[in-house]
C-alpha cells in the first residue's frame, strides 16, 4: 500500500501573525483541550493536526488580553475586564505578557510545516468532553 507524500502548510511570515493566517497550536493534547473548551461554546467539529515545523516561528500568547477586546467599552472606554484601552489590550497581548497566574496561553505559528497526522475530534459543548481518536 503505498502512502500519500506529507501535506505541506505554509503560514504567511510578519512581524506579528495574523490570527486569520496563522496556525494556533499547543505543546501537548490536554492544553489543546483546554484551549479549545474556553473557545467554544458550541458543539464543534475539529481537526487536531500533529505537525513537525520545517521553518518559522510560534509565539505564545495570554487570551486573556485579546478577549477583552470582544468586552463591552464603559463610559470611560476602558474595558470593563481588565480596565484597560483597547491599546493597552493589543499592545500586551501582542508582547506575550502574562495578565493572571492562571492564563490560558494559545501558541500562533507562522512557517512551514509538514502534516504527521489528522484527527477528527468532536466537542460536546455542553457535556465539555470531546469524541473521537486523539
Amino acid at each position: 500500500m503505498a502512502m500519500a507524500p506529507p501535506t505541506m502548510l505554509k503560514i504567511p511570515k510578519s512581524d506579528y501573525p495574523s490570527r486569520n493566517d496563522c496556525l494556533f497550536v499547543s505543546a501537548d493534547e490536554e492544553s489543546a483541550k483546554e484551549w479549545a473548551r474556553s473557545k467554544f461554546k458550541q458543539d464543534t467539529l475539529l481537526y487536531i493536526y500533529t505537525i513537525k515545523a520545517i521553518n518559522g516561528k510560534i509565539v505564545f500568547l495570554d487570551t486573556d488580553w485579546f478577549e477583552g477586546l470582544g468586552e463591552l467599552l464603559s463610559k470611560n472606554k476602558q474595558f470593563i475586564t481588565h480596565n484597560h484601552s483597547k491599546e493597552e489590550c493589543i499592545s500586551t497581548y501582542w508582547s506575550g505578557c502574562q495578565m493572571r497566574k492562571a492564563a490560558l496561553f494559545e501558541g500562533l505559528f507562522y512557517g512551514e510545516a509538514i502534516v504527521l497526522k489528522k484527527t477528527k475530534l468532536f466537542y460536546d459543548a455542553i457535556n465539555r468532553t470531546f469524541s473521537g481518536e486523539m
